[in-house]
């Protein structure tokens, strides 16, 4: 029975052996590679394999520098004609996460960075104009008020959820409820569409 099972163990891996050979390889990548002056070809990061030494969001973060450049150069095309060739192939990072999650990623880190809300709004809305019908237009401008409502609602979840239940910290940790619940603050929008 020992001698039997250990046989049909050995088959069983022989034909997953055989289906994964047979699988098709990842397509290669869309999105152009950084060139970093000075960085060795050896350096992690350079051959697109996550280890310790490089992370996946290093790897993301690596891949969404030349769309962060081509959003300062303002070159527009490129970032529609990128997108839409990144929806059109299955284009995966080497975690096996499509290639598009790289576009996101990159503009919302760069819009927490920048924390200039009317002036990434005047570009988009200058984008627009221009362009009515650009997909990466659209994206990133829905990337926009997502990263702006979540920068107009503050800090942390509990400081927010605290916040909007009208409990104000005290010293000691704990929290009391203010007389008259919730109180809203005013704001000006950066930009209006």
């Amino acid at each position: 029975m020992n001698a039997f099972a250990r046989l049909l163990s050995i088959a069983v891996l022989c034909a997953a052996s055989f289906t994964c050979n047979a699988a098709p390889p990842l397509l290669k990548a869309i999105l152009p590679k950084p060139v970093l002056p000075g960085v060795p070809k050896d350096a992690p990061c350079q051959d697109d394999v996550v280890s310790k030494l490089c992370l996946m969001e290093t790897i993301i973060w690596l891949r969404g520098m030349p769309l962060t450049a081509m959003w300062h150069q303002q070159d527009y095309q490129q970032l529609d004609r990128l997108l839409l060739a990144s929806c059109a192939e299955d284009t995966r990072l080497p975690d096996g996460q499509p290639e598009i999650l790289v576009f996101s990623r990159t503009f919302v880190r760069q819009l927490y960075t920048w924390k200039d809300w009317s002036g990434v709004g005047t570009t988009l809305r200058a984008w627009r104009s221009k362009s009515p019908d650009s997909p990466a237009q659209a994206l990133l401008e829905a990337l926009y008020w997502q990263a702006y409502a979540w920068h107009g609602r503050g800090g942390g979840c509990r400081q927010r959820a605290a916040r909007s239940l009208g409990i104000v910290p005290r010293k000691d940790g704990e929290g009391s409820r203010k007389a008259g619940g919730r109180q809203g603050g005013g704001g000006q929008l950066p930009f209006v569409a």
